[in-house]
């Protein structure tokens, strides 16, 4: 088994390593100074192998380091605000148990998950079936749990809880996610199919878990029992090793099962990187009606080129319109009726000021104008962008007018909608407000809808970062999109006040006259393909 988990390490690290030869040689100065012999330049590639492991060890750590500190621990103190550090440290070693050992195991097996590396060892490399599934779901759990008894070991100095729990805490991670996978295994050996493996279970249990340990957090529940429940879970988890090591070398589906991992992921495997992101937007023509392929309309021009462009592309904006709805139903719904039930014994102070920066983030992931400029692109400007007179300076504009016509309207829409439920909530429940803060607060939703819908098409026409291959040529779409996300984010960690409304507002108005100031000046120009 080591020998195989050392075979992987290598392969893995030759293949980042080529992988960086390759970019390294596209740059315009450095790549004419490498030459096709640095492939095989062994010694050179041994030293980078050791250094790409060592940032695959850093990056590990950041990774869990953001998860445990972003997802566990930033709302744990702003829900708890009262809290001393005793109860801080029992909320977050709950979470932990709650998303790792528990939600983790079910929803992210690294066993049942086949890549191009897994086509690598068994179809190339001829890897037998238990060899190949053996040594990628022990490399790769352990890699995740030193990553997370390293961020542990770290938080361990803010949560004041010993040292050692961060051992138990990565056992805890090995034991509880080979203990799922031994249940799996004896499932699919015995029935020819797995527990949960559907993609809406995967997206629904650690969703699912999530809201129920916020609501937890955010009902103030007496986490006291919970250094007990971590030790004996992590304990009888790490302790699950054993029997899973002697049921490991006595299965004897491992060749079934591969066939069914690579059977099921056939497609993907075939595909290249350029085809996958493709796939995201792809048409779907077969589930046009007739009525839909004879639309007709008195539009012309590009008025009509758009209109049957968002009519064809429903599946990317409606159905993720609808869902958008339903799940803010659901939630407005539960969450008024439970504020209703305990509002006599909560203290409802808060202004609807207040509540503003969480909905900054809200707006952010409302909105659907970053993958429908991604279609606009690879079903629509990739063919068309060929022609002089599609670039010209009047047909840019007048592309770019209508389609952000459409991007308001739908993201325009959603808000409307959660501002209809946060108003109704705030009466229901007997939030305090004015009619000029309340008006004030659905403007502000409103000014951001607005900013996502012209944000996205401004980057996208400005920037344009698509090939023909739909590789990503210009990385400033990308760092301007991490910005928005990033500002977004922050903006859950302040305080919500009257000036932090005027900060939004001045922020997004002057933002949107000067991207479409630019849009209008710069535009035709950067409007090609790369």
């Amino acid at each position: 088994m080591l020998s195989d988990i050392l075979l992987l390490f290598r392969i893995r690290m030759t293949r980042k390593v080529n992988g960086f030869f390759y970019y390294l040689k596209k740059l315009p100065l450095i790549g004419r100074l490498l030459k096709e012999s640095c492939y095989a330049a062994v010694n050179l590639k041994g030293v980078l192998s050791v250094f790409s492991f060592l940032v695959d060890v850093l990056m590990n750590l950041l990774k869990n380091l953001l998860y445990l500190f972003v997802v566990i621990a930033v709302p744990l103190i702003n829900l708890q605000k009262g809290a001393n550090d005793v109860q801080i440290r029992n909320g977050f070693l709950f979470g932990f148990v709650l998303l790792s050992l528990v939600a983790g195991s079910i929803s992210n097996s690294k066993l049942l998950t086949a890549d191009d590396e897994t086509f690598i060892l068994s179809r190339q490399m001829h890897m037998a079936a238990r060899r190949c599934l053996c040594s990628r779901s022990w490399y790769s759990y352990s890699m995740n749990a030193i990553g997370l008894f390293l961020a542990c070991l770290l938080l361990s100095f803010m949560f004041s809880f010993p040292f050692w729990y961060a051992f138990m805490a990565g056992f805890g991670y090995l034991g509880s996610h080979q203990c799922m996978d031994m249940l799996q295994m004896r499932r699919f050996q015995r029935k020819n199919s797995f527990y949960l493996q559907a993609n809406t279970w995967k997206l629904l249990i650690p969703l699912g878990s999530l809201i129920l340990l916020y609501a937890l957090y955010w009902l103030n529940v007496d986490f006291s029992f919970t250094p007990w429940l971590f030790c004996i879970f992590a304990l009888v988890c790490a302790a699950a090793i054993i029997p899973y090591l002697r049921f490991e070398s006595s299965y004897h589906a491992y060749s079934e099962l591969l066939t069914c991992l690579l059977m099921d992921n056939h497609e993907i495997l075939q595909l290249d990187s350029s085809r996958m992101k493709q796939m995201e937007v792809a048409l779907d023509e077969k589930s046009y009606t007739s009525e839909e392929l004879q639309y007709r309309t008195e539009k012309t021009g590009y008025a009509l080129l758009n209109e049957l462009f968002f009519r064809r592309h429903k599946h990317l904006i409606y159905k993720p319109v609808r869902f958008r709805l339903a799940v803010m139903t659901a939630l407005w719904l539960a969450g008024t009726c439970l504020l209703i039930v305990l509002k006599d014994d909560m203290k409802l102070t808060k202004d609807i000021l207040e509540l503003l920066p969480p909905f900054v983030f809200l707006s952010y992931i409302l909105s659907i104008s970053q993958r429908v400029c991604k279609a606009m692109f690879m079903n629509c400007d990739v063919s068309l962008l060929h022609y002089s007179y599609y670039r010209s300076r009047e047909a840019v504009l007048v592309n770019f007018r209508l389609r952000l016509k459409k991007l308001c309207y739908y993201n325009l829409l959603l808000i409307m909608v959660l501002c209809l439920y946060m108003n109704s909530t705030v009466v229901l429940v007997g939030l305090p407000y004015t009619l000029s803060t309340l008006l004030l607060f659905d403007f502000a939703l409103l000014c951001l809808a607005v900013f996502f819908s012209v944000h996205y098409l401004f980057v996208y026409y400005i920037f344009q970062p698509y090939n023909e291959q739909f590789d990503m040529k210009n990385p400033f779409m990308s760092i301007l999109n991490g910005l928005v996300y990033l500002f977004c984010y922050f903006c859950m960690q302040l305080e919500g006040s009257l000036l932090f409304v005027s900060g939004v507002l001045a922020a997004t108005l002057l933002y949107i006259p000067i991207a479409l100031l630019l849009v209008y000046r710069l535009a035709p120009k950067t409007f090609h393909l790369k």
